[in-house]
């Protein structure tokens, strides 16, 4: 009886007009879903709710019997829930994923941030408070994670950036010199275009700028032992080239008979100091 009631409803919102031909059954029946399907049917309404949506359009009459209709619907409604748990949950899915993409890129999120001054910052933001807060704050235990990492790395390349630019302002002062103290060294830094408009620089570690500068004195050292010991050596290799040529000379004076066993140094130094190998 409730069956005809239903039926004799169908009949009065039901259009005459009938556009589409079915040849199966079975075709007939994917019509019947596929237009729930395009009306937005959600699963978690009554027939009655669903037949109101759908009455309107020729397909609603693909399946003439009421009673086959309702078995088509429960089907879509079958099918349809599992769909929108899926799409419910890559959904979520899609919303954690974009508030730990957010989280990681805020100029104002750092490792050390808590969570309770986040929400302060982000609590009224749709991309925070769609995240259910257990979810949050899983999130957001991954985030410090990510953001320690990755203030570790940049502080890492930052002393190794700031230790080469120091290296480089150092080789280029002809003012140090390896017996400048690091005092002095550090107000000629001051001094140095480079090194005053360099805020990274200034801000670098004093431990590390230390053992910077005593590297370039001990290379600066190193180089002015090289020095010393080139310039020694060409010393001693002109006092050898000088007494070679003395005793060339002195062997030219006994061949001419101006240097003998008898002969004395008083007698002979007019004659050999106007030479410029006696100089």
């Amino acid at each position: 009886e409730e069956e005809e009631e239903e039926e004799e409803e169908e009949e009065k919102m039901e259009p005459k007009k009938k556009l589409y031909n079915w040849s199966t059954k079975e075709e007939a029946k994917q019509a019947f879903k596929q237009l729930l399907k395009d009306k937005g049917v959600p699963s978690n309404i009554p027939w009655e709710q669903a037949m109101k949506m759908i009455i309107n359009d020729p397909r609603y009459s693909a399946l003439p019997k009421l009673s086959e209709k309702k078995q088509a619907f429960n089907a879509y409604k079958a099918q349809r829930e599992k769909e929108e748990k899926e799409e419910a949950r890559l959904k979520a899915k899609e919303a954690k994923e974009k508030l730990q993409r957010y989280l990681e890129q805020h100029e104002k999120m750092t490792s050390t941030t808590r969570y309770r001054k986040a929400e302060q910052m982000f609590g009224e933001y749709e991309v925070w408070s769609v995240v259910p807060d257990r979810d949050r704050k899983e999130i957001y235990d991954d985030v410090l994670f990510f953001l320690a990492k990755k203030e570790k790395e940049q502080a890492k390349q930052l002393r190794k950036r700031n230790i080469q630019a120091l290296k480089n302002i150092l080789d280029n002062m002809s003012n140090v010199s390896f017996q400048t103290t690091w005092s002095e060294a550090q107000h000629y830094l001051m001094d140095n275009p480079t090194f005053a408009e360099d805020e990274d620089l200034q801000n670098m570690d004093k431990e590390d700028a230390l053992i910077c500068f005593e590297e370039h004195i001990r290379v600066l050292e190193k180089e002015e032992e090289e020095e010393k010991e080139k310039t020694r050596v060409r010393e001693k290799r002109q006092e050898r080239k000088n007494r070679e040529a003395f005793q060339a000379f002195l062997d030219e004076l006994h061949e001419t008979g101006q240097l003998h066993s008898m002969s004395t140094w008083m007698e002979l130094y007019p004659s050999v100091s106007t030479d410029t190998r006696f100089a």
